[in-house]
């Protein structure tokens, strides 16, 4: 399978729209609260605290963020699907939650509506800074031959982290001990305390540990290397073929929201993240900005999800154990 983590970026000069009126301006005059379906410290809560800076200072009021974490990001999901089509609960998105989980579980009710991408990112293997790997071939051979394989934390059921577990072990062989956290910021925390040997985290989760000296990065899921990471060899060319994943995260609303709501906030994201201090904070934490419209956003969601059904068709619903894989999802309504 063939992925660009930037794929879309083509895509990325979005058109501005006149201020908003109407309905579209209710939205402005109350609290907006961002829903995260993760744990704090993770890249989802990164970005959504990021936004929830920009969004309180251009509308003048506090914009809140709640984490609700569990099962994989469904928590979250189901709170932004219940919520009022009003324009005040967001959802910061991620790949997992949003085309992974509805192709292999059956999800209740719609899935929310799409608003603003807000960055693609690869994930990184990373290790705690003690460990005795200095490349990925290394790490590959000790979790061949250790006698209980290697411990690596999960951010979480059916997330791209979890996927490029079970990639790596058809892909090398590797003896790996799934160990489940909710969401990036717990597994990070249990890998630089040495409860777990490695973690496929989202790049701009790593990066602070990296740069602290807690974790070393071994290698990125990307198919080029990340330009903040030269050094760093991809998995691919590390010598695992055709091993490539990526995630993305991005905004919704509960299905139904006014479309003129959906294009004032589309707008209304995209400014913040176009911000020369915005865009040049989530660059530099490994992540690639994305502002496009609420209907390209759409589009890249469907073509993302096809990937990645063809992906887990061809290697990893039995893997999953997971009784059939279904056509379910956003891409699908």
């Amino acid at each position: 399978m063939r992925r660009r983590w930037f794929v879309v970026g083509a895509l990325a000069a979005a058109s501005l729209m006149a201020a908003p009126t109407g309905r579209a301006q209710e939205y402005l005059s109350g609290p907006l609260t961002i829903v995260v379906p993760y744990a704090e410290g993770g890249s989802a809560d990164f970005f959504a605290r990021t936004l929830a800076d920009g969004l309180g200072k251009k509308f003048g009021h506090e914009v809140s963020v709640e984490n609700r974490p569990g099962a994989g990001g469904s928590v979250g999901l189901q709170i932004v699907r219940h919520a009022a089509p009003d324009g005040r609960t967001l959802l910061l998105g991620q790949t997992g939650e949003i085309v992974i989980q509805p192709y292999l579980m059956n999800q209740p009710g719609p899935m929310p509506d799409p608003v603003a991408l807000v960055a693609v990112m690869p994930l990184a293997v990373a290790v705690p800074s003690a460990a005795p790997y200095n490349n990925l071939d290394e790490l590959i051979k000790d979790a061949r031959s250790a006698p209980r394989g290697l411990a690596v934390a999960s951010p979480g059921r059916f997330t791209p982290g979890d996927l490029a577990i079970e990639l790596f072990r058809i892909k090398t062989g590797a003896r790996l001990a799934s160990v489940p956290f909710d969401g990036g910021g717990p597994a990070l925390n249990a890998l630089t305390d040495g409860h777990v040997d490695l973690y496929f985290s989202t790049l701009p989760s790593a990066m602070p540990y990296a740069h602290a000296g807690k974790v070393k990065i071994l290698a990125v899921t990307s198919e080029e290397r990340s330009p903040i990471l030269p050094d760093v060899p991809t998995v691919q060319q590390s010598g695992v073929r055709r091993f490539a994943v990526s995630q993305w995260a991005g905004v919704f609303v509960p299905r139904g929201t006014p479309e003129s709501i959906v294009t004032a906030l589309n707008r209304d994201i995209n400014e913040v993240l176009t911000r020369p201090e915005v865009k040049e904070k989530l660059t530099q934490s490994g992540a690639k900005v994305m502002p496009i419209s609420s209907e390209e956003f759409r589009d890249f969601i469907r073509r993302d999800a096809k990937l990645y059904q063809e992906l887990l068709a061809a290697e990893l619903c039995s893997e999953f154990a997971v009784e059939s894989c279904s056509a379910g999802g956003i891409f699908s309504q």
